[in-house]
């Protein structure tokens, strides 16, 4: 079992629980908000404007302009599913 949660509620409670777990971080600061816990991790997207602390993205650049938050483009599928191998494997 395990998990994969953008910044929320759920995913705290989830890495409380002992999930193995990421959770995906883009707007919001992982510093501020990141899960803390063994088997979870925060992975933050490196992207100009992020972390921008927004609730509505204002990005205007063309990079991400198709995902939204833009910055979640950043954090491909393959990076996110190789993340949750390695905290699956902390068990």
């Amino acid at each position: 079992d395990g998990f994969v949660s953008v910044a929320t509620r759920l995913a705290h409670i989830a890495a409380a629980a002992d999930l193995a777990g990421v959770a995906l971080y883009g707007p919001t600061d992982t510093a501020l908000t990141g899960v803390i816990r063994a088997r979870a991790k925060s992975l933050s997207a490196v992207f100009p404007c992020a972390p921008c602390g927004q609730e509505k993205c204002s990005y205007k650049g063309s990079d991400g302009a198709d995902i939204f938050p833009a910055c979640f483009s950043r954090l491909p599928p393959a990076q996110v599913w190789q993340q949750l191998l390695e905290q699956s494997r902390h068990g």
